[in-house]
């Protein structure tokens, strides 16, 4: 049993030393390889056009910008241990600025200045060690840094809403049959929230810890189909219960939740495969304006169709509630619509349409409708070149007048991987 154990570890450990610089023989598209283990690093560049830079309810700026995106893949896959590392890292340069409030050129420059950004990244890795023992161990970690344009002060030297998160998580899985598994685990997340404002120096308006146990249970009744549970309990505690942003206060009391699902998922037949469950859970806030009855249902209903071998599509509808940044609770309700299509080995493409419906509930009252649209088509050049072709489109409408936009882009990339 130890020595499977230390095989698995050193066989990570060389993973770790080949990221740490050792070299390895091979040709593009080949990838990097030591033992089981599979790196794959890659480049992209891109350009992307927006049409409303600030996602400013009136007035749109459009904008571009180039887009540099290195990353790198690590994979290993035994019969005893599997370990995933995926991280990336994207730095945005911005062109030019659409002027249609009559800003002069200096301004208008530093708009642009202050549109830059080169601290976005997204790092994940996870790890499952003694997969075919009865009792397995995981471990999992995401850490992200991401930017969303935000209008409440365009000419700021930060017109971002951001967000820094790190989610870990881990797990005991025991398999007492065959057909039967229970993940017992919990999570931890912390997260730090940043809104634009008019000082040189940027403050997170708050931070959060969020941590509690979670239970996951699947039965395989038949060869391709489970019958699933999953549960959690989290408490949800803020630095700050009062946060302001110049003179208007954002009250986020501390609260629990608790959220339950349970429901099939599987392969039906050979072309279609579902997920449906349905669930309920409720929200307890020290300030007593807690989740309403309504709201604290659950669902999560997916089918995905396969016209042809080569085209699928995907219907789905999800109902949940998280914990918001700046008043309580937001309850989303999601309708989607996917169609992915191949032809040949090298050509792929895309159509994606989702209809959210938003409700915010504490010391903020309000009700959105979030419509997205996404195209893409990705083309297989060669093992170690991709490039793809994307538009969509973007809007809120909300309760909140200054809240709303409306935002269509288009996107070119090329991909280069070893």
């Amino acid at each position: 049993m130890w020595f499977g154990q230390s095989k698995g570890l050193r066989k990570i450990g060389l993973v770790l030393g080949m990221l740490l610089g050792t070299a390895a023989n091979a040709a593009p598209g080949d990838h990097l390889r030591a033992g089981d283990a599979v790196i794959t690093p890659d480049l992209k560049l891109g350009f992307q056009y927006r049409s409303n830079a600030f996602r400013a309810e009136s007035n749109p700026q459009g904008t571009g910008a180039l887009q540099i995106v290195p990353g790198v893949a690590v994979t290993l896959d035994t019969p005893q241990i599997s370990f995933g590392l995926d991280a990336r890292y994207q730095l945005n340069k911005f062109l030019f600025l659409g002027n249609p409030e009559g800003f002069s050129t200096d301004q208008i420059s530093a708009q642009i200045g202050n549109l830059d950004r080169f601290n976005a990244f997204n790092v994940g890795a996870d790890l499952n060690v003694l997969k075919d023992r009865q009792v397995s161990l995981r471990l999992g970690d995401n850490v992200l840094m991401q930017n969303n344009p935000n209008d409440s002060i365009p000419e700021s030297d930060d017109p971002y809403a951001s967000q820094f998160r790190n989610s870990l998580q881990g797990g005991i899985i025991g398999r007492p049959g065959p057909a039967l598994s229970i993940d017992v685990g919990g999570k931890w997340q912390y997260s730090q929230f940043f809104v634009p404002t008019a000082e040189v120096q940027r403050e997170p308006l708050n931070t959060r810890n969020s941590y509690g146990p979670t239970l996951d249970l699947k039965y395989s009744f038949l060869p391709r189909t489970a019958f699933v549970v999953d549960g959690s309990f989290f408490w949800n505690s803020w630095k700050d219960p009062d946060p302001t942003i110049g003179t208007l206060e954002f009250p986020t009391p501390n609260s629990r939740h608790l959220q339950f699902r349970t429901g099939v998922q599987g392969r039906i037949s050979e072309r279609f495969r579902v997920v449906a469950k349905v669930g309920y859970g409720t929200a307890w806030y020290d300030d007593g304006n807690n989740l309403s009855a309504l709201g604290g249902l659950l669902v999560a209903l997916q089918g995905d169709y396969n016209v042809t071998q080569q085209h699928v599509i995907t219907l789905g509808y999800r109902k949940n509630f998280v914990d918001s940044f700046f008043t309580n609770t937001a309850t989303h309700n999601s309708i989607y619509g996917r169609w992915k299509g191949q032809y040949g080995d090298r050509v792929t493409s895309s159509l994606d349409y989702a209809l959210r419906f938003e409700g915010y509930n504490g010391a903020i009252e309000r009700q959105d409708i979030v419509n997205q649209l996404r195209a893409g088509v990705d083309i297989k050049a060669s093992d170690w070149l991709f490039t793809n072709v994307g538009a969509g489109w973007l809007s809120r409408m909300s309760t909140d007048d200054l809240v709303e936009y409306s935002d269509v882009s288009a996107n070119l990339g090329v991909t280069f991987t070893y």
